[in-house]
Order: structure tokens, then C-alpha cells, then sequence
């Protein structure tokens, strides 16, 4: 584990990124696999066991392969399915306020905690004045709380850098950006906005590229105006369905689909829509194929579009 931050990046620019996407696949499934354990306890009372192993063994695989951000995605999806079908996404501040703080706390332990296991099985960190103080008092918990200090920081520094080098470096994509990340599954080196970003600023450090913040990314495509057009577009597909998700909140497949935008979308204020990865293209599309598949089948149809319960007599209302 000589070099693990890097090597974990290295599938994404050689050879194409296809075991990676493969790999991401468990998140999808673990993903669909919440879903309807939530389904089938609110519908059925069952327990999906199978769903449940299916879930844990995901996480773990994608733990072991050094990657934070899947494992993330799976845990604060699952959550916000959670809440959504629990509350029917109406909070109230007194179950919010606890909540809240909570996820807080798993999310420092969490990002800080496998960010520090980076770091202590990366050795070319122990050249970084930054960690080798930590690494040399094996002070673990000190890492891990720097480690999350930094990370939330990178936002605003790459925000600030991407204006250093749009247009006066690169030029403006014209929204080419966000389809750029679709040739990663192509054979080769295929490099999109974060890597492009961090070669024009000739950085050097181990990992992946410099994400660039939704509105970054946003400048990086159409400039100024797209400081006002991409959080409005954004803000007008929640608020379509989130107003269908409320017009039947019994509906799974609309949960489904709110659950991932809401954490899409956050992740967006860091990393970007669509400056590195395919994979929030493959996810919606599973989701709306799952969708599909849900349509054809009778007995699901009703119950994740409708909320309908069925018995051994059939479907009630």
C-alpha cells in the first residue's frame, strides 16, 4: 500500500476507467437494495436479508478499495431514503436539530477517518509538512480532523483557481464539460475538467483531479453566466420532483429519484455536475430503467407508484 492515494485515481486516466465503473456498480445496487428493504418493511413487514447482505458486503468492498466517495454516496443516499420515507420529507426542526448533528458527527469520522488512512498508507505523505508532524506523533485523531478541515477548504481554493485559468488558459467549454466524462469509458487516457484544471496549473500532488465546485465548474463553461443559470436549472428539476414526490410521497420511485439528486446535487458544491466522473449519468439511467422495469411488473407497479400494501389476498389499498 505503498502508494494508495494514487492508485486509486490510476484506473481513471490509463486504459479507460471500465473496472472502476464496474466497481461503482455496487453502488447502484446497495443504492436499490436500501430502497426496497425500506419498501418491503413499510409495505410488507418483511426483512429482504439477502438485500441486507448485498448492502453491507457493498460497502465494504469499496472500503477496501480506498475510496472514500462511493461508500458516502451509499451511506448518505440510504439516509435521505430513510427520512424521505419515514417523514415523507417533511422534518420537523426538533427531529431535524438532533439529526442533523449526528450526521454531522458520522461525516467527520467518516471523510477524516478514511482520508487519514490514505494519508498513513501513502508513504510519499510522509514527506508533506502538512501530515508529518501527525504521522510522526501517531496522532490518528488529530489527522483525521485535519484531513476533514482541508477537505472542506477545497471548494472555495479551486473556485478561486479555476478563475485563474478560465478563459486566460483554457478556454470556455460551452457545456462541453459535462459530457466530457462520458469518453472516459473509452480506451486510453481520457481526461476531464479536474484533470484538465489541474495540468493548466501544473499541480503536481498524489490523487485525483482539482474539482472545480459547481460554480466553478459553471464559470468554466459560460463564464458569469453561468453563476445564475446552472443553480437555476438545478433548483427548477428539485422543485419538479420534489412537487411530484409530494403529490403521492408514497411513490418509491419517486423517492428513489429525489434521494439521488438531493445527494448528486450536493456533492455538486464541491466536486462539480459532471467534472469527473460518468457515473451520475450510469446512475440515472439505472434508476429510470429500474423505473421501467417496475412498470412492467404488476405487483411492484402498484406498490412503489402508488403505496398500495399487499396481502396474501392480493393488493388492498
Amino acid at each position: 500500500m505503498g502508494d494508495l492515494e494514487q492508485a486509486r485515481v490510476d484506473a481513471s486516466v490509463k486504459g479507460g476507467a471500465n473496472l472502476r465503473i464496474l466497481a461503482s456498480f455496487l453502488i447502484l445496487s446497495a443504492t436499490i437494495g436500501f430502497l426496497n428493504i425500506n419498501m418491503y418493511k413499510l409495505h410488507f413487514n418483511k426483512s429482504l436479508k439477502l438485500s441486507k447482505i448485498r448492502y453491507i458486503l457493498s460497502i465494504i468492498f469499496l472500503l477496501l478499495l480506498g475510496n472514500r466517495s462511493p461508500v458516502y454516496n451509499i451511506l448518505f443516499t440510504s439516509f435521505l431514503i430513510f427520512i424521505i420515507c419515514k417523514y415523507k420529507g417533511k422534518l420537523k426542526l426538533s427531529k431535524l436539530i438532533p439529526l442533523s448533528v449526528i450526521g454531522l458527527i458520522a461525516v467527520i469520522a467518516f471523510v477524516g477517518g478514511i482520508g487519514a488512512y490514505r494519508v498513513i498508507n501513502t508513504e510519499s505523505f510522509s514527506n508533506y509538512p502538512e501530515f508529518r508532524t501527525y504521522l510522526y506523533n501517531e496522532d490518528y485523531l488529530g489527522l483525521s480532523l485535519y484531513v476533514f478541515t482541508h477537505y472542506l477548504s477545497i471548494g472555495f481554493e479551486n473556485f478561486m483557481r479555476v478563475l485563474e485559468v478560465v478563459p486566460n488558459i483554457l478556454n470556455y467549454k460551452l457545456g462541453k464539460s459535462y459530457l466530457e466524462p462520458i469518453l472516459t469509458v473509452l480506451p486510453g487516457t481520457q481526461y476531464t475538467l479536474d484533470m484538465q484544471i489541474k495540468m493548466a496549473l501544473n499541480q503536481g500532488y498524489l490523487g485525483g483531479g482539482t474539482v472545480p465546485s459547481v460554480m466553478g465548474e459553471a464559470f468554466a463553461n459560460f463564464g458569469y453566466l453561468g453563476w445564475f443559470f446552472v443553480p437555476f436549472f438545478s433548483m427548477v428539476i428539485l422543485r419538479i420532483v420534489y412537487f411530484r414526490f409530494s403529490a403521492n410521497s408514497n411513490n418509491m420511485y419517486l423517492v428513489l429519484i429525489y434521494a439521488f439528486l438531493l445527494n448528486h446535487f450536493s456533492n455538486s458544491l464541491l466536486s462539480g455536475l459532471a467534472s469527473s466522473s460518468i457515473m451520475p449519468y450510469i446512475s440515472l439511467l439505472v434508476y429510470i430503467g429500474y423505473g421501467k422495469y417496475i412498470s412492467i411488473n404488476k405487483s411492484s407497479r402498484k406498490v412503489f407508484t402508488h403505496g398500495e400494501k399487499i396481502t396474501s389476498n392480493g393488493i388492498t389499498p
